[in-house]
């Protein structure tokens, strides 16, 4: 799961893994990031972790 909102909490938390990106820039609410077991700068990673699993 990638998400960027608080409205994602509960998916980020349900997936396998779960993805928050951060390109908005601006601050995310501190819930948000610890729901999400990664942490991506740009969207265009997401290819990276994926390679990896």
């Amino acid at each position: 799961m990638v998400g960027d909102g608080i409205n994602d909490i509960l998916a980020l938390r349900a997936a396998d893994v779960g993805i928050m990106t951060t390109q908005q820039g601006d601050q995310r609410p501190k819930k948000l990031r610890e729901a999400a077991d990664m942490k991506i700068n740009d969207i265009i990673e997401v290819v990276d972790v994926v390679k990896r699993l």
